[in-house]
């Protein structure tokens, strides 16, 4: 089973500071992370196509270029997609998860809220994308068990963080 490092570390990285900036500063905060998260991808996304061409401008006819900077914009435009919805969906079930779990079970509302949104996206995005090809098994499983994992392991330091550091 193969754990993708870039989704599992990156994408839960980017969770985590969204759930840390709605829990700090609030819904307007949030937002405004959310909005640029989602503009610096497109830009980033741009800047690739650039550097892209410009290296396959640089080659001779008859030769391949395999470039770090070759994005497939199937799977960049619906993780982003994918990930604005993991966003919004990360805020509700937090603030519900508040709302029904007393201030004692803060590393369980912090828990539950990333790993629900972390499982939701390993679906969808497996789902969307791969369903099928010869291996969704083995795509979901390394997305379901690095992600579950991920969330463990994040919830644990965003929540030393906020209870003893900040």
């Amino acid at each position: 089973i193969i754990v993708y490092p870039g989704s599992t570390i990156m994408f839960s990285a980017v969770l985590v500071a969204v759930l840390l900036i709605y829990i700090k500063e609030g819904v307007a905060s949030a937002r405004t992370l959310i909005i640029g998260v989602i503009i610096s991808n497109f830009i980033l996304s741009a800047l690739f196509a650039i550097l892209y061409a410009q290296q396959t401008l640089s080659l001779d006819v008859n030769e391949k270029l395999s470039s770090i900077f070759e994005i497939n914009y199937k799977y960049f435009l619906t993780g982003t997609l994918i990930l604005f919805v993991d966003f919004i969906l990360l805020v509700v079930i937090c603030q519900f998860l508040v709302s029904k779990l007393s201030r004692l079970f803060f590393f369980v509302t912090i828990f539950i809220s990333l790993f629900l949104v972390l499982v939701f996206d390993a679906f969808v995005f497996n789902i969307i994308l791969k369903f099928n090809a010869a291996d969704f098994t083995k795509s979901l499983y390394g997305h379901l068990i690095g992600k579950s994992v991920s969330s463990f392991i994040f919830s644990v330091i965003l929540y030393v963080y906020l209870k003893y550091i900040d």
